[in-house]
Order: structure tokens, then sequence, then C-alpha cells
């Protein structure tokens, strides 16, 4: 019986896919015997490259949809499923990112697209860009929440962001924001140097990542969750 019960376990753990850092995955939520959610049926995506061809564009010709859809092509698509392998890319997948024609991406395709019609591209990446190193990346709003002070909860930061290839640059500080309190969060994704200067009327920040992946890498996503190192 034991032996029976160890050839079952090792089935099991055959079936489960071997997760790396940066794998797409699909999961559901339960809640675990202590109360926690914990991720059931992990199934890892597929993850496919493309080039951009049309980026999405901000037309604002209605309020529930602002930006006109781009689209990109990817060989791998056009050989998994047929076709020219052309895909569409809507902003609301690609974060605050703002991609032009000939960056290459990495995205993930979670169901078939109706017939006529072009798949839509999920969890739209940058993975690499000819765009000179000045160029803006993302162009956004930062909603930072703030440690407890002097036993008080502060009041959020809300910060204009500018993302370029190595560094994003934040203004509308306050005068009582540092380095330290900013690395807290940046730290946790992927930004190794921090800089603040304060002036009368106006205060910013500089902070560094190592590469232009690092940076549309934190810039990809509209929502990060970090938690302080106990």
């Amino acid at each position: 019986a034991q032996q029976s019960l160890c050839h079952v376990l090792q089935e099991k753990s055959a079936v489960l896919p071997r997760l790396a850092e940066e794998d797409l995955v699909q999961f559901m939520v339960k809640l675990s015997v202590e109360g926690f959610p914990q991720a059931v049926k992990v199934r890892r995506m597929q993850k496919y490259s493309g080039t951009v061809v049309r980026a999405p564009e901000w037309i604002n010709e209605s309020p529930d949809s602002p930006w006109k859809p781009g689209t990109a092509v990817c060989a791998e698509v056009a050989r998994h499923f047929g076709g020219t392998g052309e895909v569409l890319l809507l902003q609301s997948n690609c974060g605050q990112m703002r991609f032009q024609p000939g960056d290459r991406v990495t995205f993930c395709l979670p169901k078939a697209s109706e017939i006529g019609n072009l798949p839509e591209a999920k969890l739209v990446m940058l993975a690499q860009t000819d765009r000179p190193a000045g160029s803006v990346l993302a162009c956004c709003r930062l909603h930072l929440p703030r440690p407890v002070g002097d036993g008080k909860q502060l009041a959020p930061l809300n910060l204009d962001l500018h993302a370029f290839s190595s560094k994003v640059v934040l203004s509308g500080l306050t005068v009582d924001v540092g380095e330290a309190e900013l690395m807290r969060f940046f730290s946790k994704q992927g930004a190794t140097k921090g800089i603040v200067a304060h002036a009368r009327g106006c205060s910013f920040a500089s902070i560094t990542f190592p590469t232009c992946t690092d940076v549309a890498t934190f810039v990809g996503r509209s929502a990060h969750a970090f938690a302080d190192d106990k």
C-alpha cells in the first residue's frame, strides 16, 4: 500500500508544471485550511514573440474606449493557428507601456479567437526596442501607499511618472519623501538606485533600473503588489 501511494504521488508531481521566473500562468484560487488564498489548477501559458506593426493609438472618441487597438505579427502564431499571424493589441493588455511600430514584444493567447476576428494578445510586454535612449516608454500617474509614520497612516502619494530606457522620473513628491521610502517599493520592482531632489515649489525623484527590459516590466503592469521585509 505504501508503494502504491508513493507511485500515485510521483504521478501527480509529474503532471505539475515546472515553473520558472517570468513564466505566464493561468490558475484558479481557493482558500487554504488556514484561510489564505492559494493557486490551484495551475497551467503554464504559451509565450509568443512578435513585432508591433501598429501601436495602440489614443483617439479619445469615446470615454468607454479612448484607445484605437493596434496589431502585432508573430510567425509562431501563424504556424499554430494559420493565417498571417496577426494579433490584436489592446492598450488595456499593455499596462502603461506605450509601444511603437518595430518594438519586439512577448504575449500570450489565453483563448481562441472567434471566426473572422484577430486573436487578442494578453500580458503584452516589451522584449526589445530600437528607440533612442531618451525616448519615453510610458507616461502615467503612480498611486503609492505610504508606511505608517508616528503611529498614523500617511496619505498615499499620487505622482506623475515618466519612464525612459533605464530609469523612471517622478514628480509631485511631498517634502517629507526620501530615497529610503521610495526604494522600499522600487527595490522590489528591480530598481537599483533612487535619488530625490527637493526644491522650492517642486520635488523630483529619479529611480534607476539595470536595463530597459526591467523598466518595461515595471510599466507593463497596471498594478503591483509588495510586502515589507520582516
